[in-house]
């Protein structure tokens, strides 16, 4: 299986990005406990975050889950950054590494061990072992230790900013006082049934070989501001408007429709926060870890709206007032829904067949992103399969919104996919070159061609999939 960085899973972190997978907390998780088993010692060591801010439900399922891998994830206090904590940074103070400062912060706490002029040694062991690196680093106080015969383990309070860590290494970090690096500044709003609005600002360190952990603590971050804000614990849709910006000038969007209650395997579900964070989550993670190109963020921008109630609908049934047409010509497809907890609805949508179209048959597939999407993948595994940034960031950008009902007008085809690029519709004497080519590697058949795909706003989640066959006649 192909990997981001060689740790990321390219198949499961796209798929969750672009919907055609759960954004499972797994997915962010597997990474960083496979960093910690590839650091020498670092078990032992029992590596401890501090999280200031964040709400316990927050963090409870991720400390569960890094239960006996040495990764620690402990509440800690954060100051102002006008209020001074710790004092100088000489050897015997409190210094920490900074990987998310502001309304929520994150950092690991050590103690310095050595000073020359500007440059700082500290902690006496790695952080995470990674050698160069370009990280915040700042002042701390220890409020409290908690003794214990195999760990202690110490309660900090996070500083102000003061410098650079440039060295992570077996033997602690080494930093700069002074140049203070580039982080990546993330703005979220969280919108109440009834107006009010809740702010939070926070920025993100961006050091490259730390990007299997960056998506893992933003969605924490997310999950925490959104649980804080909602006004009760029911049933509620959030609506999200939001874009992460790259420095190349590319601006991925955000938006989409969450109702939240999506069934998952074991008999669980998916709510709308954890839906919605996952799936931004997982954007960004198919962006920062992937093994095409360095494509650091400018910043991150997002806004959750909250309505009341689970706003999803499922499609029923389908259907088309004629089941024989010409290419060119037009049909009705009415199509059932189900709202959730409300009356059924029947919708009508004219069809227009492309003129171009030659088969004698076709299929139309409609349905809601969600359920289009898993089925593509199983249909067209290639295509999710991307051979350089450009690819990914395509596939990204194009993914489908919930709140919409996709209509796809599909015929059979010999076609091949070579990477993810396709052609479709073979001639006859190309076709056979292809298929044994396929049998070495390297090239997928493909037996469906989607010759036309439509998509039509709707104000809830479609759910399902519905398929009907139409018959094509030469005029």
């Amino acid at each position: 299986e192909n990997g981001f960085a060689g740790i990321f899973s390219i198949d499961k972190t796209l798929a969750a990005a672009v919907g055609a997978a759960d954004p499972s907390w797994e997915i962010f998780t597997e990474p960083v406990k496979s960093q910690l088993a590839r650091s020498n010692g670092l078990q032992q060591l029992s590596l401890l975050l501090q999280f200031s801010g964040f709400s316990n439900s927050s963090l409870n399922p991720v400390k569960n889950i890094f239960h006996n891998t040495g990764l620690t994830l402990l509440h800690g206090g954060s100051a102002g950054s006008d209020e001074t904590v710790g004092g100088e940074l000489l050897p015997g103070a409190a210094i920490a590494a900074v990987l998310m400062s502001g309304d929520y912060s994150i950092a690991a706490t050590g103690t310095v061990t050595y000073r020359n002029g500007k440059h700082v040694l500290g902690f006496g062991h790695p952080f995470f072992d990674n050698g160069p690196v370009t990280l915040p680093m700042a002042q701390a106080r220890i409020m409290a230790t908690m003794a214990s015969s195999q760990h202690s383990t110490k309660m900090s309070l996070t500083g102000k900013i003061v410098g650079t860590i440039f060295q992570d290494r077996k033997t602690g970090i080494m930093g700069e006082i002074g140049p203070i690096p580039e982080m990546v500044p993330v703005r979220f709003k969280y919108i109440a049934e009834n107006g009010k609005e809740t702010d939070y600002r926070f920025a993100l360190a961006q050091e490259p070989s730390l990007a299997f952990l960056g998506p893992l603590i933003l969605r924490i971050a997310l999950v925490s501001g959104v649980e804080s804000a909602r006004l009760a614990t029911g049933y509620n849709t959030l609506e999200v408007h939001g874009a992460v910006r790259l420095k190349d000038g590319r601006i991925l969007s955000l938006d989409n429709f969450y109702p939240g209650y999506q069934p998952l395997a074991g008999f669980s579900f998916l709510n709308s926060t954890l839906h919605s964070t996952g799936q931004i989550a997982a954007r960004l993670s198919s962006i920062a870890n992937n093994s095409f190109e360095s494509k650091p963020f400018a910043a991150v921008d997002v806004d959750f709206r909250s309505i009341a109630g689970r706003k999803s609908a499922k499609l029923e049934k389908i259907w088309v007032d004629k089941s024989t047409v010409a290419a060119g010509d037009s049909l009705s497809l009415y199509f059932r829904l189900q709202p959730y907890q409300k009356p059924p609805l029947v919708k009508i949508q004219k069809i227009i067949i492309p003129r171009s179209f030659s088969a004698s048959q076709a299929t139309i597939i409609a349905g809601g992103a969600q359920a289009l999407s898993r089925m593509e993948k199983r249909n067209f595994p290639a295509k999710f399969q991307p051979g350089n940034f450009d690819q990914l960031f395509h596939l990204l950008e194009n993914s489908r919104k919930n709140n919409r009902l996709y209509v796809q007008l599909v015929s059979f085809d010999k076609g091949a996919f070579i990477g993810n690029h396709e052609l479709p519709d073979l001639p006859p004497s190309i076709y056979p070159l292809v298929k044994s080519g396929a049998a070495k590697g390297g090239i997928s058949l493909s037996r469906f061609q989607i010759n036309t795909e439509l998509s039509f706003p709707q104000p809830f989640m479609i759910e399902g999939l519905e398929q009907l066959r139409i018959k094509i006649k030469k005029k």
